[in-house]
């Protein structure tokens, strides 16, 4: 019994650790004078002095409640690709065998594998094509689900307000 609480402390402040990473991303993001807010998209842009700039569209999710980030979606375009790429990040700690399901509005749901962890978190990676690119213009929420470790189910609504203004910047 004590080193299943003493596993579970280590989990906790192991998660912890994880989403304040996360939230200071999402701070130094928002400080950044290339970026620009589309409903609730932000676009942030990374260039070097007489390089060309590389941008990505990002949302990140916290709970209100305690300002902690669970969820950070980026999109953007990779060179010499003519679809966007999407990934999702997560916090550790969570179930990798079930990986996750998006789900826009009502519509189909696409499962996804994890592609790895880091210290910053679990990562999922995706193509973006043109049927999905239109959902998710057309759509309101996405709907991110993945599972704890206890493999209990976690749902994280992204919204898709500003996605269309935002990916047409991209380009």
């Amino acid at each position: 019994m004590i080193a299943a609480k003493s596993s579970l402390r280590r989990c906790a402040a192991f998660f912890l650790f994880t989403l304040l990473g996360l939230l200071s991303l999402s701070k130094t993001n928002a400080q950044v004078p290339h970026a620009q807010i589309f409903g609730d998209w932000r676009i942030h842009c990374n260039s070097a002095t007489g390089a060309p700039s590389k941008c990505q569209m990002f949302q990140n999710v916290i709970v209100k409640e305690t300002g902690q980030p669970v969820l950070q979606m980026m999109v953007g375009y990779i060179r010499d690709v003519p679809s966007p790429v999407g990934v999702v990040t997560l916090p550790l700690g969570v179930y990798l065998p079930q990986g996750l399901t998006l789900q826009v509005d009502d519509g189909q749901t696409y499962e996804m594998a994890f592609e790895f962890c880091s210290a910053k978190g679990c990562r999922v990676r995706f193509s973006i094509d043109d049927a999905l690119l239109s959902t998710f213009k057309d759509g309101s929420t996405a709907k991110f689900k993945s599972y704890n470790n206890m493999r209990k189910p976690v749902r994280i609504p992204v919204s898709l307000k500003g996605f269309t203004a935002a990916i047409g910047h991209l380009r």
